[in-house]
């Protein structure tokens, strides 16, 4: 067994190479790495330790092809019998399914939500032009010069400036 530190020496010289080599390499089987002396103390026998950096990314479509047709070829063994039980054959199809279930929910859920930015695009606006129209109601009540009218956000028409006439400038000889 090795102390910790050598593992994070081990850990940060897997992580320095490049993306490529992670996407080939998505778990180190913990029996090659005890051959060499290489197990964390706290790893138990027959697990792996997973690769991949950030699994709330979603993975490439390149990638799920190559897992999809990689479950095309295990289907058409017929002695397919791995000796861990987590990826049997049903418990693949499975998976596969899921995937496809999970999918197909996402795209119902984000039609909806985009159903519901609309319906909110749609009511905000109406909820607009009726305090345009609130406004004008209140200046044509109350009158262009009130104090009501600037206490819905307009001006008084006698705080604006008048207009002035610039003068003539003669024309350049």
């Amino acid at each position: 067994m090795i102390d910790r530190r050598a593992w994070l020496v081990l850990k940060k010289r897997r992580m320095n190479e490049p993306a490529c080599w992670n996407d080939l390499r998505l778990a180190w089987n913990l029996k090659d790495l005890a051959w060499n002396g290489l197990v964390p103390e706290s790893a138990g026998p027959n697990k792996s330790i997973v690769v991949a950096k950030n699994q709330t990314r979603r993975l490439r479509p390149a990638l799920l092809k190559m897992d999809k047709d990689t479950l095309a070829a295990i289907k058409k063994f017929t002695d397919f019998a791995p000796a861990d039980d987590t990826c049997t054959l049903v418990k693949l199809e499975a998976a596969s399914t899921a995937i496809g279930t999970a999918q197909d929910t996402e795209a119902q859920k984000k039609a909806d939500a985009a159903g519901a930015h609309d319906d909110a695009i749609a009511t905000e606006w109406a909820f607009h032009n009726l305090i345009l129209v609130a406004k004008k109601q209140v200046v044509a009540q109350y009158g262009e010069n009130s104090n009501q009218v600037q206490a819905v956000g307009l001006k008084k028409k006698t705080e604006y400036k008048a207009p002035t006439r610039k003068p003539k400038t003669p024309p350049a000889a």
